[in-house]
């Protein structure tokens, strides 16, 4: 999230990965954490994927599931 100009800080799609908006929402906490001083990082490993289809298609489980 940092760039290379000193104490700008960048968040959503400007720095790459998901474009999800919840990503960018969560983003920008952490870099108003890191503003105040704050020792946080983000856990990009936790973050759902989603995808959107038109007409709707039905969610499908996996063979294990089953």
């Amino acid at each position: 999230m940092r760039t290379s100009l000193p104490g700008v800080l960048a968040i959503g799609d400007a720095v790459g990965g998901k474009l999800l908006a919840h990503k960018a929402e969560e983003e920008g906490v952490i870099a108003a954490e890191v503003i105040a001083g704050g020792r946080v990082h983000m856990h990009y490993h936790n973050m759902p994927g989603v995808v959107y289809t038109w007409p709707k298609s039905p969610p499908a489980a996996s063979p294990r599931a089953r």
